[in-house]
C-alpha cells in the first residue's frame, strides 16, 4: 500500500451512512404499514381456517342444519 505525499491533508474522504437519514414520520408510517399488513393477513388466515373447519365438519357429518337442530333448543319450540 502506498501513501501519496502530493495530496493535502484537507482532502480526506468522508464516509457517511450508506442509507439516507430516516426521520420519525418514515418510521411511524413503516410501522403502521407493517401492522396493517399483519392484521389483514391474520383476518384472511382466520377466515380461511374457519372455512376449512366448517367444510370438514359438514363433510364428515358432524354438523349441518339437521344435526344442529337435534342438539339445540329454539325459542319457538315451546
Amino acid at each position: 500500500m502506498s501513501i501519496r505525499k502530493d495530496e493535502p491533508a484537507d482532502a480526506r474522504v468522508q464516509v457517511g451512512p450508506i442509507t439516507p437519514g430516516v426521520g420519525v414520520p418514515d418510521v411511524l408510517l413503516g410501522s403502521i404499514g407493517i401492522v396493517v399488513v399483519a392484521v389483514i393477513a391474520s383476518v384472511a388466515l382466520g377466515a380461511l381456517l374457519g372455512g376449512v373447519l366448517v367444510l370438514l365438519k359438514h363433510r364428515l357429518g358432524w354438523g349441518g342444519p339437521d344435526k344442529d337442530a337435534e342438539d339445540h333448543i329454539t325459542l319457538t319450540d315451546r
